[in-house]
């Protein structure tokens, strides 16, 4: 075997891969001990000081989200359909009731019963009024 000298990043590649290669260990480890809210660890190396805090990987009571949150325009604007909103473009601003949501664009009943037709890649921000 021959050993070469490190310049600082390789080391610091070097040192970040076994850490990374520890810490996969002790989370594979984690997985067979008691439950407990989080293990901590902590590892020393000269000159370096490293302390990790492992979640628990078995937690007893299993968490549900309480509201999915919308993911895209699309589903904010569905949930806001036959309520009073005020949609952003970037020159204008459309305030009405929505009316429909369809694939690419909305329908906005303004206040004098005009309809408006906006493209949801158009729409920067929705507010509910």
């Amino acid at each position: 075997m021959i050993l070469l000298p490190l310049n600082n990043q390789t080391r610091q590649r070097v040192l970040l891969t076994l850490l990374n290669q520890i810490s996969q260990n002790l989370g594979n480890l984690n997985t067979n001990a008691s439950n407990t809210t989080n293990s901590n660890i902590s590892i020393d190396f000269p000159g370096i000081d490293v302390d990790v805090s492992l979640p628990d990987l078995n937690p007893s009571t299993p968490s549900t989200p309480s509201d999915p949150q919308p993911d895209t325009i699309r589903e904010v604007l569905l949930n806001l359909l036959n309520q009073q909103v005020e949609v952003t473009l970037a020159f204008d601003t459309i305030t009405g009731t929505l009316s429909s949501v369809q694939d690419d664009y909305v329908v906005i009943i303004e206040g004098d019963g005009s309809l408006v037709l906006v493209p949801i890649n158009q729409i920067e921000l929705v507010n509910e009024l």
